[in-house]
């Protein structure tokens, strides 16, 4: 008992000691959440859903919920770095790029953003700042040997896009030590094939570099590296190797090698100019055309081989076939070449020959319909005839102006033949045909020409293609503005629209408005435009909001303008829809004295649109005139020159009805540009030679374009000829050729008063 007393004696003891001498202080409630809080546990909540709608494939949901994310936690890159790939597949460059800039700020390692913000830096054609954040990115990957294989893959990519060969090659051959090594199979970068086949085309990558500047030994050296590490590259590899054995004068040890390749039966037609190079060198040239022809009829289906033995036939003396064998490739598809050669073969045989290829491209368009002023649609690329192979005709023959004036002066001559008495040809084509010599005679200044043809086409109109009528005697108007004859376009606009039944009003008033609004008559542009929309026909009625905004902005109305492209934006949601509207809103900002917003917007909408000569052009011509960043603005306005060069040796042309704008020259407006600019950073003679250039392209006889070119002559010395390239722009504005809101003849003037004293730059 006394034992159980001292046990609890000694409990009560224990508990004593293990209380404290202060009681703890009571619980203080926690602090009420701020709006930061609050903000980013809801953005938490809404991050998951956007990457669950980001993992189910529901991409216009997860933008959304990750840009909602990024609107409640501004600083949070996690959101950001999920939109990357998005952005990129939305084409939303703009926010790519911001999105990337911030991600590669915060976490300057990130390899997967940096190749993002270099995919987005490569659309907005800036592929030297997309290389320099990759290279900058490199080194922070240390041993992880998949990136660095996929990372290096893209440097090399965008230096050979810049044409930096060294900087290419260089990297190339460090990838070609990355890849070699044995852990590049294990980490799941490649299989063995797939490793093996990349190292091939790494090896010939480096090899073409090699014999490009001259290094033929360590090109032939890549070369076999590549030929043993892939054989089934053998035969493309094949040709490698005989080009450089060609190269070395070695014709035996590359003829092996060469009937190797073009056994297989290529598409690409180096190997085979490569053969008739080598047979010309070997004097074998029968047995060049005995190879060609076996050739063509192993591979029947290959037009480019089937004209280079066509070439061959002409060279060797056998013209007639030549062009046979050129005329059956174009009757096949519409071969851009085919119809070079044709064209050229045929004017070697005079008049009778620019008259059959009048008559070709007679035969080619399609029955008249309302569609398009020149014939039908296109068909599909390869069709039989058709308007595709018109156009590549046309196009031939607008590739140099000597052609066009041939066939021109064929058709408009007395007689079929050239003889007295004889039926003219211009009375046997259609009358599709002969607006579509004519306006490419009214492009390229043979007015005369254009005049009959226009005339000839109006005697046979027909009754079931009203609009193709109308649309006739508007490209006379066309035509007497290009000859200066201000009063009598002017009168026959009129005459047109007044004439125009109640049913086509709504059709050509657009038209006629537009012709009108050139003419500097802006109320009676609107005026005639409240008649010109059609709800059943979208695109004429965004052609009339667009003409109306700019009739209001030369009215002075500027709120009535921006209330009307308001209007246009939300009922045109589509991207080309939308770029117009904004294009029009630029020229309305900058009618109604809004400069600086004028040049914001264009600014925006070229970021949208980086690959838009046309945007550039504004631009530039924009920055010139202000005199400001004109650096920036040289090499803008080179690489749209440039970009449009590509796209006509592409074949990329303005719709069907437009194709008499040649595809063969550069826009005068763009060369005026460039002009300009240089003129503004003091390089007169470069400013002279480009304006010059313009004022002979088609579209350069503009007053505008005389008005640059004599302030660059006399700002070099040539006072004299700046005197008549002044007089030019009087003429031209006195005649009409003005642009709206633009009229600079005051200051002209002035110039020529007071002696040839153009404003420097």
């Amino acid at each position: 008992m006394e034992a159980m007393s001292w046990i609890s004696c000694c409990a009560s003891c224990l508990v004593a000691m293990q209380v404290p001498e202060d009681r703890p202080a009571m619980a203080l409630p926690l602090p009420k959440p701020n709006k930061a809080s609050i903000d980013h546990s809801k953005a938490l909540g809404i991050y998951i859903r956007g990457l669950q709608a980001q993992h189910d494939g529901n991409l216009v949901e997860a933008v959304n919920l990750l840009e909602e994310v990024r609107r409640l936690d501004p600083e949070a890159v996690p959101p950001r770095q999920s939109l990357m790939p998005l952005y990129l597949g939305l084409l939303r460059i703009p926010e790519a790029l911001e999105s990337g800039e911030r991600i590669m700020a915060a976490y300057p390692d990130d390899a997967s953003s940096a190749l993002f913000l270099a995919e987005a830096l490569r659309r907005s054609r800036r592929e030297t700042e997309a290389a320099a954040v990759l290279e900058k990115t490199l080194p922070k990957l240390g041993d992880n040997l998949p990136g660095r294989i996929r990372m290096l893959i893209v440097i090399a990519t965008l230096y050979e896009e810049q044409k930096q060969n060294a900087q290419a090659e260089k990297t190339l051959k460090e990838l070609a030590i990355l890849l070699d090594r044995p852990e590049a199979t294990e980490v799941g970068v490649y299989g063995v094939e797939d490793l093996e086949r990349k190292s091939a085309e790494v090896h010939e990558r480096i090899g073409r570099y090699a014999v490009e500047r001259g290094d033929t030994e360590a090109g032939l050296a890549s070369y076999l590296e590549a030929y043993r590490r892939d054989p089934v590259r053998t035969a493309r590899l094949g040709l490698r190797l005989a080009e450089i054995q060609a190269q070395k004068g070695n014709r035996d040890e590359a003829f092996p090698r060469l009937t190797e390749y073009l056994s297989t039966r290529p598409q690409m037609m180096d190997g085979y100019e490569l053969l008739v190079r080598l047979r010309r060198q070997a004097g074998d040239e029968k047995k060049l055309l005995t190879e060609l022809i076996g050739y063509v009829e192993g591979d029947a289906r290959n037009a480019d081989l089937r004209l280079l033995w066509a070439r061959e036939l002409s060279r060797s003396g056998r013209k007639n076939e030549a062009i046979e064998q050129s005329m059956l490739i174009l009757r096949e598809q519409a071969h851009a070449v085919a119809a070079r050669d044709v064209v050229t073969g045929l004017l070697e045989k005079g008049q009778a020959g620019a008259i059959e290829i009048a008559r070709l491209a007679d035969e080619w368009l399609t029955p008249e319909d309302a569609s398009s002023p020149a014939g039908g649609p296109p068909p599909f690329p390869g069709s039989r005839g058709g308007p595709d192979a018109c156009r590549v005709l046309v196009q031939a023959l607008l590739e140099d102006p000597a052609r066009l004036r041939a066939v021109l002066d064929a058709v408009t001559a007395s007689g079929e033949n050239g003889g007295a008495g004889s039926k003219p040809v211009l009375t046997t084509l259609k009358p599709a045909t002969l607006v579509l010599l004519a306006e490419a005679a009214t492009r390229f200044r043979s007015f005369a020409q254009a005049r009959s043809l226009y005339e000839e086409a109006l005697k046979r109109p027909d009754p079931k293609q009203a609009a193709r009528n109308d649309e006739t005697r508007f490209f006379m108007v066309e035509l007497l503005m290009r000859e200066h004859k201000r009063a009598e376009a002017l009168a026959l606009a009129r005459e047109i629209r007044d004439a125009l039944p109640v049913g086509m009003k709504r059709r050509q008033a657009t038209t006629c408005a537009s012709i009108l609004l050139t003419m500097g008559h802006y109320q009676e542009a609107f005026d005639t435009l409240k008649n010109g929309t059609d709800d059943n026909d979208p695109k004429g009625a965004l052609w009339a909001g667009r003409l109306s905004s700019m009739a209001l902005a030369y009215l002075k109305r500027s709120e009535e303008a921006d209330a009307v492209l308001a209007g246009l934006s939300r009922q045109h949601p589509l991207p080309g829809e939308q770029r117009e509207i904004a294009l029009t809103r630029v020229r309305v900002l900058k009618v109604t004295g809004r400069d600086k917003e004028a040049l914001e917007e264009l600014e925006s909408l070229a970021r949208l649109h980086p690959a838009d000569p046309e945007l550039t052009n504004e631009i530039c011509y924009e920055l010139s005139e202000r005199g400001i960043d004109l650096e920036r603005a040289e090499k803008l306005i080179r690489d749209a020159l440039e970009l449009d060069a590509n796209q006509r040796r592409q074949g990329v042309m303005p719709r069907y009805e437009l194709a008499v704008w040649s595809p063969a020259h550069d826009s005068a407006m763009k060369v005026d540009t460039l002009g300009w600019v240089l003129f503004k950073r003091g390089r007169f003679d470069e400013a002279c030679r480009e304006l010059e250039r313009a004022t002979r392209l088609p579209e350069g006889d503009d007053p505008v374009l005389w008005d640059h070119l004599g302030d660059a002559l006399a700002a070099r010395g040539d006072k004299e000829t700046a005197r008549s390239c002044w007089q030019r722009a009087v003429f031209l504005w006195r005649a009409g050729q003005d642009r709206p809101g633009e009229n600079r003849l005051e200051l002209i003037e002035r110039k020529l008063a007071d002696g040839p004293k153009a404003s420097r730059p």
